[in-house]
């Protein structure tokens, strides 16, 4: 029975799992046909099944709110003048994007906000704890600790004692998952049990494309392997990844991070396929477009596209002028900002915007 991918930590008692395993009959079936039929397809009491539709019914019924309750929630970035352009920050309860190349700083801003979370609700925080899943390599702890040691000097205004952190490693736990089965049974039954055991704010997943890649070259391997099956295959596995995390971060109030890989992105003739094509369209929530030089496209396609609630893009180019990286964070798409580009710089104290941006943005900060 699967429903534990609808609600984590619920399962039936034996005798009415093993019944439901062997009539083949899963939580939509549950709740979408006759009593009467189930009865005869699983042999079980007819009271006993209207019982536990309505136990499960009320387990995946949308919890009702007023419009007074619904008041969106942030985690600062550390930067002020980020926040501003982001309209508060990272938003809790919802599916934020990171994608870029390698060495953009992706995971700079995954460790930086892994500190942050752990400050105060006065300086942006949400005073809880943070969980990093790799699936490349582990967390880097010693720039985790360089992070936090620069706490301070992000918050000049603030007392030292308020946003010092003394054992930034105490509260981000972090586990690194080198394929997709390890990955999915971390996230869907030992991340819900750790959320229930301890007060967590933030989930970082670097990257969500690996173990995917890794597994689509393996099932290529195999005699029976077609592409429809498994595009089929990858878009019931992303949806139910993104619906487990959405379900976290929305009952816990908490963020949701995912780091995603890019691949170069060819141009096209596109009065050859049309304005309506997905590949002309797709410019518009992918981050990059041909103006841009070197474009990329994130991975894992148009169905994770639609399950992302923000993408941010960190895009990285050559400057001549100083032979230095030039970096910028592109809102692409997010239900809390507008399309924007941010200039930002990656020092010892993390990702900030830079001070003639700052000034330029309001003269206040």
């Amino acid at each position: 029975m699967d429903i534990s991918n609808y609600v984590a930590n619920f399962h039936f008692d034996e005798k009415h799992a093993a019944a439901f395993d062997n009539a083949d009959v899963n939580t939509i079936d549950l709740l979408t046909i006759d009593v009467s039929d189930l009865e005869k397809r699983t042999n079980c009491k007819k009271d006993e099944l209207i019982q536990i539709i309505q136990q499960v019914s009320l387990l995946l019924r949308p919890k009702r709110k007023v419009a007074s309750q619904i008041v969106q929630s942030f985690l600062t970035t550390g930067d002020p003048v980020l926040d501003q352009k982001l309209r508060g920050g990272i938003p809790v309860g919802q599916l934020t994007e990171i994608c870029g190349e390698s060495g953009s700083g992706k995971s700079q801003l995954c460790m930086q906000l892994c500190i942050m979370v752990q400050l105060p609700r006065a300086f942006g925080g949400l005073n809880k704890a943070a969980v990093f899943i790799s699936t490349e390599s582990g967390l880097e702890t010693k720039r985790l600790f360089e992070l936090a040691k620069y706490l301070p000097d992000r918050f000049p205004e603030a007392e030292e004692s308020d946003v010092f952190i003394r054992n930034p490693g105490d509260r981000v736990y972090t586990i690194l998952c080198p394929d997709l089965e390890s990955q999915e049974h971390i996230i869907q039954y030992q991340l819900p049990i750790l959320f229930e055991r301890d007060s967590i704010g933030l989930v970082v997943l670097d990257s969500v494309a690996a173990n995917y890649r890794a597994e689509l070259r393996y099932n290529r391997s195999k005699s029976h392997y077609t592409d429809l099956n498994n595009i089929a295959t990858r878009g019931n596995q992303l949806g139910k990844l993104a619906s487990i995390l959405r379900d976290l971060s929305r009952r816990y109030e908490a963020a949701v991070v995912i780091a995603n890989q890019v691949s170069d992105r060819l141009t096209r003739d596109y009065d050859a396929i049309g304005l309506f094509s997905l590949d002309y369209q797709s410019q518009w929530f992918n981050g990059w477009d041909d103006l841009d030089p070197n474009p990329k496209i994130p991975s894992l396609g148009l169905v994770w596209t639609n399950n992302v609630n923000t993408r941010l893009a960190l895009i990285k180019r050559a400057d001549s002028a100083t032979v230095k990286a030039r970096r910028t964070l592109r809102v692409v798409y997010s239900p809390n900002a507008a399309r924007i580009d941010i200039p930002v710089l990656i020092g010892s104290m993390g990702i900030f915007v830079p001070k003639e941006e700052k000034d330029a943005s309001n003269p206040l900060l």
